[in-house]
């Protein structure tokens, strides 16, 4: 599935949020899918200092919460539904 990260230096409770450094990689999720509070693997550690991700499968955008290195280097990455924010 596409997975779209992005750094953003808005609030987090700001409605209008500026996206920036979209990285966009394939990934999975780690168990049953929580809608609220998903965790998705990635296979890329070039996702440094992103803080925020959409995933169009879902329609929907997430903050990062924390991000997991696993020993064979996988990275899972714990999200927070955005609710607040429009997009530009």
């Amino acid at each position: 599935m596409e997975i779209r990260f992005y750094t953003t230096k808005s609030e987090n409770n700001r409605l209008e949020k500026t996206l920036e450094n979209e990285i966009t990689l394939e990934g999975n999720f780690k168990n049953e899918v929580d809608i609220m509070a998903p965790i998705i693997c990635v296979k890329n550690t070039s996702i440094a200092g992103s803080n925020y991700v959409h995933i169009p499968d879902l329609g929907r955008y997430y903050l990062i919460d924390k991000i997991e290195i696993t020993r064979t280097q996988l990275l899972n990455v714990f999200l927070l539904l955005e609710v607040l924010t429009i997009h530009q």
